[in-house]
């Protein structure tokens, strides 16, 4: 087994462990990516404040990552990607 699908295999085991609330974050950014946690949480249909600590976690644990940063009005917004190595 090459090391592309050693780690997609492991990838896949990990993810049908993490919580559901993670989960989802992880499932709605392999279908928006690049998004920011505003983005993901309209995706999600839930408030934003439900999506950011996940993100922490999942940036923590190193399944997320920024892809860049974005000003949007006068805020700076963090567009998130799946890890992929």
């Amino acid at each position: 087994m090459n090391s592309l699908n050693t780690r997609d295999t492991t990838y896949l085991a990990i993810q049908e462990k993490l919580p559901l609330k993670r989960k989802k974050v992880v499932e709605a950014l392999s279908k928006i990516q690049p998004a920011s946690s505003f983005q993901i949480a309209d995706f999600l249909q839930v408030r934003p404040n439900e999506v950011t600590g996940r993100i922490t976690e999942l940036r923590t644990y190193g399944f997320i990552k920024v892809a860049y940063e974005k000003l949007e009005g006068k805020m700076p917004r963090e567009y998130y990607v799946l890890v992929q190595d």
